[in-house]
């Protein structure tokens, strides 16, 4: 996620194992109004503090959970109405391509209450609710 154009209301990420960075981003959203962009230098505080999950590695945003479980990065750059996001995802190879989601997280209130936009290597989409720390569809 080396670039983000957004409006949006905060900006999250999700992923069970996820590498996220590249130039493509910025290559096929460029976006005339860019609210929010991040080039990973270093771990903004927007961020929340860097872990052996969430850590930056060469220009790039790593979300690194362990295995079986996931990992949320929540940025509290700011509260946007609406919102036109680009994000690229690599994700690690040799996982089970069903399995290694990643994508945005949206109307986040906390851990507990937010929804989720997933895209899995194997192409499959899907968005979740998160309601009360229970999972529904």
């Amino acid at each position: 996620m080396k670039e983000t154009a957004m409006q949006g209301r905060g900006l999250v990420l999700a992923a069970a194992l996820l590498l996220a960075g590249g130039a493509p981003a910025a290559a096929v959203c460029p976006g005339p109004d860019v609210l929010f962009q991040d080039q990973f230098e270093t771990l903004q505080p927007t961020w929340g503090e860097a872990s052996p999950a969430i850590r930056i590695d060469n220009g790039q945003l790593v979300l690194a959970p362990p295995a079986g479980t996931y990992v949320w990065a929540v940025n509290s750059a700011g509260l946007y109405d609406d919102v036109d996001m680009c994000v690229s995802v690599v994700t690690v190879t040799g996982l089970d391509d069903t399995m290694a989601k990643a994508g945005p997280v949206f109307w986040y209130e906390d851990v507990n209450n937010f929804y989720v936009f997933e895209i899995a290597p194997n192409g499959k989409a899907s968005v979740w609710r998160r309601q009360r720390g229970k999972w529904g569809a």
